[in-house]
């Protein structure tokens, strides 16, 4: 799954109690250092977004996750784009 947005991974946390793989991506490096962290496994890789699109295949994703991130992107809608994009059909997004 993709967490987007994940800062210190509250959410990505959750994804990997119920066994997923959790791919998390920030735009802050000090988040996702503090995630590794935390929460560092062989389940989770972490990604520094630099840029507005996605550094991700289409459809890699089952899962595509955000929390208390939209509002802070000037054009989020091209954000739920992307989460769309790199979800694969019948996946979800929350």
């Amino acid at each position: 799954m993709l967490d987007f947005g994940a800062g210190t991974g509250n959410l990505t946390r959750f994804f990997l109690q119920n066994k997923c793989r959790v791919s998390a991506c920030d735009v802050s490096m000090v988040s996702l250092d503090i995630l590794r962290q935390k929460l560092g496994c062989d389940r989770v890789s972490t990604t520094l977004l630099t840029g507005d699109n996605l550094p991700f295949a289409d459809g890699q994703f089952d899962i595509t996750a955000t929390y208390s991130v939209l509002h802070h992107i000037p054009d989020y809608l091209h954000a739920v784009r992307e989460l769309v994009r790199v979800l694969k059909p019948g996946g979800l997004i929350t």
